[in-house]
């Protein structure tokens, strides 16, 4: 009986620890993280802010109409964290008006490896997040890319803008 007290007593002190996480979170201003595109994309991207705005206008094919050579254009912010057991990052969003064919993109690198990755895809509208749970816990340092991308080069217009307005580290 004296062993059933003692393991309710530990537990009760122990087991209001476990599971829970702790959260650093970033706001703007972010740094800017890597953009590209050919010449047929247009960006507004305001690290001071979070604003982000990618549009891609190409109304002809560039072989005659029948191709989709060039390049989607994609925008991105960064964060760098140092931590210990990182298990999840989330990116905080408002105002999106993102079109079918664009879409919010986060990726979490250590070093030049991705230890973590999701994409938002398809029409999105309003406030939300996108949550990346890494398949194992990190250590060290990470950086967190986060932005807009254009999926095709096709003749169209297509793009998307959001607010970033933060990022989220959890680690236990």
């Amino acid at each position: 009986m004296k062993r059933i007290i003692l393991a309710v007593a530990v537990l009760a002190l122990v087991a209001p620890g476990l599971g829970q996480a702790e959260q650093t979170s970033y706001r703007p201003a972010y740094a800017l993280g890597p953009q590209g595109g050919d010449t047929n994309n247009t960006f507004m991207v305001d690290p001071e802010t979070g604003e982000m705005t990618v549009i891609r206008h190409q109304l002809a094919g560039i072989s005659g109409g029948l191709g989709c050579g060039g390049s989607g254009g994609f925008a991105n912010f960064k964060v760098n964290h140092s931590g210990t057991n990182i298990r999840e990052v989330s990116v905080q969003y408002q105002d999106a008006v993102i079109d079918p064919y664009t879409w919010i993109n986060v990726g979490v690198r250590q070093g030049t490896e991705y230890v973590g990755t999701w994409v938002q895809r398809g029409l999105t509208t309003g406030n939300g997040q996108v949550r990346v749970l890494l398949a194992k816990p990190v250590s060290g340092d990470i950086e967190v890319w986060f932005g807009i991308q254009v999926s095709s080069a096709c003749p169209n217009i297509d793009g998307g803008t959001a607010l970033f307005t933060a990022v989220h580290v959890f680690e236990n």
